[in-house]
């Protein structure tokens, strides 16, 4: 097989759960799971996570965003305008304009109507405006 291929498929699989690589940055890691997932047309919730917080920073030019992840379990997603006073890992403690956008389920809704709202998060990566 292919070794780009292998080693996609490895990031694919451990990205949500992974630690950051030496010397990787938490931006250089959702750019790159990011740019595999469009060049490979797959990937796990991970990776769809990443190509949508790209997306929504790149394109629809939205901000604030955090990509995150569940703290005890394996999957990735996006949130859309969270408070930076809040707490990301406490979600129900959030604002009420807080969005998730979770590609991997299909789902886009305020946080506060998420069955994901009360679970304990950790952030991986926060755009905000310069």
């Amino acid at each position: 097989m292919n070794r780009i291929l292998v080693t996609f498929l490895s990031f694919a699989r451990t990205s949500t759960a992974a630690p950051l690589r030496s010397g990787e940055t938490a931006k250089a890691q959702v750019e790159s799971a990011a740019y595999w997932g469009k060049q490979w047309g797959c990937g796990n919730c991970g990776v769809q996570s990443a190509m949508a917080f790209v997306h929504l920073r790149d394109v629809c030019k939205l901000f604030p965003l955090d990509w995150l992840q569940l703290k005890h379990g394996d999957h990735g997603f996006v949130v859309i305008g969270r408070d930076h006073g809040t707490n990301p890992s406490t979600p129900h403690h959030w604002n009420n304009e807080a969005v998730l956008c979770d590609p991997w389920n299909d789902t886009a809704c305020r946080m506060n109507e998420s069955s994901l709202r009360h679970s304990e998060l950790q952030l991986i990566y926060r755009h905000e405006p310069a």
